[in-house]
């Protein structure tokens, strides 16, 4: 199942990655919910992997209120759990904002 996941997040990057793309890169998909950062890599093999990162950033009317401590979150606590792709080639990030909050959501 992973494979298809990691197909259809790599058919949905942008033209101008097209190079990137003939790499096979791992696809990192980013699930931001309330005051929860989980972060799943897949690679072209199948395999995945999850972290899942516990951080005070938002509020009742916004997923990410405070946007240092999100970034601080997610690149210091949930990036650097994952180990780094040979020849210093970038992956692919995909967020998705996965809980509606009470008062409904602010658009980040």
């Amino acid at each position: 199942m992973s494979v298809s996941i990691y197909q259809s997040h790599l058919e949905a990057a942008p033209k101008q990655y097209t190079l990137l793309k003939m790499l096979r890169p791992p696809v990192y998909e980013i699930e931001l919910s309330n005051n929860q950062l989980i972060g799943v890599c897949y690679y072209k093999d199948g395999s995945s992997k999850r972290y899942q990162v516990n951080a005070t950033f938002s509020n009742r009317r916004m997923v990410i209120a405070d946007f240092l401590s999100a970034a601080e979150a997610l690149a210091a606590a949930l990036l650097l759990k994952f180990p780094k792709y040979p020849f210093g080639t970038n992956g692919f990030a995909v967020a998705n904002v996965t809980q509606e909050l009470a008062d409904g959501l602010t658009a980040i």
